[in-house]
């Protein structure tokens, strides 16, 4: 990784993914943006008008980013941090933000109660995955950064289109020498169709050059089945590929009342088929 853009709202949890991004960056040699995007407030009134200049809008927040900027390198004094500002909305200008810096990764943060289907719903993250072809690393509040010994794979034995994706996770898996599992959660007695076993093949030779193991577990929900997974392997980081009608794609639709079952406290990596 040479750049890691990191979206900030000032929030503690996008504080946390900051220091998340830092260390990330620390470890791989990349060097950190630090980007905001504003909206320009407007008073309440039949015709709208500006509280504000965009000249003391711009300057408050420079003066904001450039403190949390020397936070940053009061802690991590060999980083390179740059600060963008821009107004607009969120998703868009991030996604924009990310091509026009050519980013490796984007880290975000979350918030939520303690459920991470439930969390993404309705924020501005949905929209940047949908938006961006960059990798997006999911970062929630109660996650603290450890060096990945131990990284899963959510497959659906689909083989990833995107070859930049792929070569991402391998670079991933090389800087932290970290462990690969692929797993497919299956019901139980479901059939295994020559499409799929197919499918399969080709992922495997997609990842044939790192070292993983294959999992099967079975559980008649998916969304479950991916949580026990997780617990039970004492995994530090899930990848999933952003698919359209894929199950992320299901769970990012969720309702609030839908059980979601992911620990926040695990790095999510979103990568684009």
């Amino acid at each position: 990784m040479k750049t890691i853009l990191v979206p900030t709202d000032f929030s503690k949890s996008a504080e946390n993914a900051m220091y998340y991004a830092c260390e990330l960056a620390s470890a791989t040699g990349a060097k950190i943006i630090l980007f905001h995007a504003y909206h320009i407030p407007v008073a309440v009134a039949e015709m709208p008008t500006i509280v504000v200049s965009m000249e003391e809008l711009d300057k408050e927040l420079t003066a904001k980013m450039e403190k949390v900027k020397e936070e940053i390198l009061s802690v991590y004094k060999l980083l390179i941090v740059k600060c963008e500002l821009k107004a607009g909305f969120a998703a868009e200008e991030i996604a924009d933000m990310a091509k026009e810096k050519n980013a490796d990764l984007i880290v975000m943060g979350i918030t939520g109660a303690g459920k991470l289907g439930q969390v993404l719903i309705g924020s501005n993250t949905i929209s940047l995955i949908r938006r961006t072809a960059v990798p997006v690393l999911v970062v929630p509040e109660e996650a603290r950064f450890r060096v990945p010994a131990s990284i899963a794979l959510a497959s659906d034995y689909k083989e990833i289109q995107n070859n930049e994706s792929i070569e991402f996770l391998k670079k991933l898996l090389h800087d932290f020498n970290a462990h690969l599992l692929v797993f497919n959660v299956h019901k139980e007695k479901e059939p295994v169709t020559v499409e799929k076993a197919a499918a399969g093949l080709r992922l495997e030779n997609q990842l044939s050059d790192v070292e993983h193991d294959l999992y099967f577990p079975e559980d008649e929900s998916v969304i479950h089945g991916i949580d026990e997974f997780v617990t039970n392997h004492q995994v530090d980081m899930l990848v999933m590929v952003s698919r359209k009608h894929h199950i992320f794609d299901r769970l990012l639709h969720a309702s609030n009342t839908k059980r979601m079952l992911f620990h926040t406290h695990i790095p999510l990596l979103v990568l684009h088929e």
